[in-house]
C-alpha cells in the first residue's frame, strides 16, 4: 500500500513507531472462527425474535400488532426470521460451502436496511431504525470482503 510521505509524518509524530511498518497478521483460520461465531449470534437472535412474532406478535411490535392483518403480517414476519436464522445456522455448520447463502443474507440484510432508508427518509420513522438495520448488512459486507482477502480472491474460495 503507497502512503504518502505526509501521512507517515504525522503517524511518526513524536517519534513513536509507524503504524504502516506494522503489518496485521490476520490467519484465515481466525476469520473463519469469529464469521462462525458472527453466524451464530445471527442465528440466535433472527430465531429468537421469529419465534417471539410467529407466537405472540404484540410481544415484538407491542399494542400495534393487536389487529388481525397487523398481527398476521408480524406472524409472517417471524416465519421469515425463522428462516433467516436458520440459515445463519447452517453457515456455521457448512461454513466450507457457505458462499451462496452468506450472499443471499447480504441481499436480505441490504433489502431491509434499505426500506428503513427510504422511510427514513420520506419522513415516517426516526433515524434509529435505519442506522440499527444497516449493521447485520455491514457486518455481512464485511465478512465477505475479510474472507475474500483473506482467501486470495478466487471465487471458487469467496467468502472463505
Amino acid at each position: 500500500m503507497a502512503v504518502s510521505p505526509i501521512l507517515k509524518m504525522i503517524v511518526n509524530f513524536g517519534g513513536s513507531e509507524s503504524l504502516f511498518s506494522q503489518e496485521i497478521q490476520i490467519k484465515s483460520g481466525d476469520v473463519r472462527t469469529v464469521n462462525k461465531i458472527i453466524y451464530g449470534i445471527f442465528g440466535a437472535l433472527a430465531l429468537l425474535y421469529g419465534i417471539a412474532a410467529v407466537v405472540s406478535p404484540p410481544l415484538v411490535a407491542g399494542n400495534t400488532a393487536s389487529s388481525f392483518p397487523l398481527s398476521h403480517l408480524m406472524r409472517e414476519q417471524g416465519a421469515a426470521g425463522v428462516f433467516i436464522g436458520l440459515m445463519a445456522f447452517w453457515c456455521v455448520a457448512n461454513y466450507e460451502r457457505r458462499r451462496s447463502v452468506h450472499y443471499f443474507l447480504m441481499a436480505f440484510a441490504f433489502l431491509l436496511a434499505a426500506i428503513h432508508w427510504f422511510d427514513y427518509f420520506t419522513g415516517h420513522i426516526g433515524w434509529m431504525s435505519p442506522i440499527y438495520t444497516s449493521v447485520p448488512f455491514t457486518i455481512l459486507l464485511v465478512m465477505a470482503a475479510l474472507s475474500r482477502r483473506l482467501s486470495g480472491s478466487t471465487d471458487a474460495s469467496i467468502p472463505n
